[in-house]
């Protein structure tokens, strides 16, 4: 039998909980692990390709494929990583029909 009273009884606890003891949590003990502080404006990935930059990009013409030369006509961010439209500056025709790229499928030209 224990002779401590209930809210005194050794608590066994994971690494993400924290230990509330009869007078509430303890400011000593944070809620979280890490030592790093937080950003509050951290700072976003820049795009690897810029509007009007030239880039390569592989399409078929003619039932085989050929890289060609387009201008990057805008961008936008997805989870981290950037999806392009690229146009033909001789033509002004979108690749893809103006729809995203990957940027994995660009190279600078």
């Amino acid at each position: 039998m224990s002779t401590l009273p209930a809210e005194e009884k050794h608590v066994e606890t994971g690494p993400d909980e924290q230990v509330i003891g009869p007078h509430g949590a303890s400011p000593n003990i944070p809620n979280y692990k890490s030592t790093v502080t937080q950003s509050a404006d951290p700072k976003k990935p820049k795009p690897k390709y810029e509007v009007g930059k030239k880039v390569s990009y592989t399409v078929m013409e003619d039932g085989k494929r050929k890289k060609k030369t387009f201008e990057v006509a805008s961008y936008h961010e997805l989870g981290g990583h950037f999806q392009y439209v690229i146009k033909d500056p001789k033509t002004g025709e979108y690749a893809e029909g103006g729809e995203y790229i990957d940027a994995v499928k660009l190279s600078f030209a």
